[in-house]
């Protein structure tokens, strides 16, 4: 006999291959049977069966035509059952990032087009660091993933491949890191463009309202502050080949002062 352990690599979804002889209604309810579902059907419904690696694993029993035992991932014969005809080839990823949880709407397809955003991203060693986005950086500073004539926003892209899609367009997609390039997943949050008004405002991000602070950019600008975060951003981008004073336009510094960050300097030496 021959075992298959994980049915994704099949040329077929699960329900294709095997559906009219071992996917019955009896098969079926035996699934379920094993799977804890809460009040609330909009968390993790919580697989109770075999486990592998930490995942759950569902045998459906034995397709006497082949001889292969069919073992399939819990989670994948969930989705396959609400969405039936997906091929075998595409992977199943989890938003919840629960093993055991096979809520199909927790679900959501794996395509190549996600493996190919991951080689432009530069994860920081840090433990909460920044990961970078390597690949065409828009003229307001944030990265631009594109792709079979598409254009998407790099953290935004990031966003719901991870969390799911977004409830609409008019949802912006906010970085608690306050580094337009950072595409890390828990360095997202979704807000409205009221929120993210106060969210510059609340870390002195906003020209309006403060104190003694001209309106002016760049050179003209005395009252610019940079953060260490900032310092670190910078310098990265620097080493991507961006221009000294594009920045200082956009952080409203002077040239002189990237030019020391690039040097090695902190923000405190470069006001001196």
């Amino acid at each position: 006999m021959t075992s298959v352990d994980n049915m994704e690599n099949a040329n077929m979804s699960i329900l294709d291959e095997i559906k009219s002889r071992l996917i019955t209604e009896q098969v079926i309810q035996k699934f379920w049977s094993k799977v804890e579902k809460p009040s609330d059907l909009s968390k993790c419904w919580i697989w109770k069966g075999s486990q592998s690696g930490g995942a759950g694993m569902f045998f459906i029993g034995e397709d006497r035509l082949t001889g292969k035992i069919i073992n399939v991932q819990a989670h994948r014969f969930a989705y396959d059952l609400e969405n039936p005809g997906i091929p075998g080839s595409i992977q199943i990823r989890r938003n919840c990032n629960n093993k055991l949880c096979v809520n199909p709407s927790h679900c959501r397809l794996h395509t190549d087009l996600e493996s190919l955003f991951w080689t432009k991203v530069a994860k920081s060693k840090a433990e909460d660091g920044c990961w970078f986005w390597t690949g065409q950086v828009m003229i307001s500073g944030y990265g631009d993933f594109k792709t079979n004539k598409k254009s998407f926003l790099a953290h935004r892209y990031a966003y719901e491949i991870t969390y799911g899609k977004i409830p609409s367009r008019k949802v912006l997609v906010c970085h608690k890191c306050d580094n337009k390039l950072c595409v890390r997943p828990d360095h997202l949050f979704l807000g409205s463009h009221k929120n993210n008004s106060q969210d510059m405002v609340a870390k002195g991000r906003s020209t309006k309202g403060r104190k003694g602070h001209s309106g002016k950019s760049g050179e003209s600008n005395s009252q610019s502050k940079l953060t260490a975060k900032d310092i670190e951003i910078i310098r990265w981008r620097l080493e991507q080949g961006e221009t000294q004073q594009s920045l200082a336009n956009e952080y409203g510094v002077t040239q002189t002062n990237i030019s020391a960050i690039k040097r090695g300097k902190s923000w405190s030496d470069t006001t001196q």
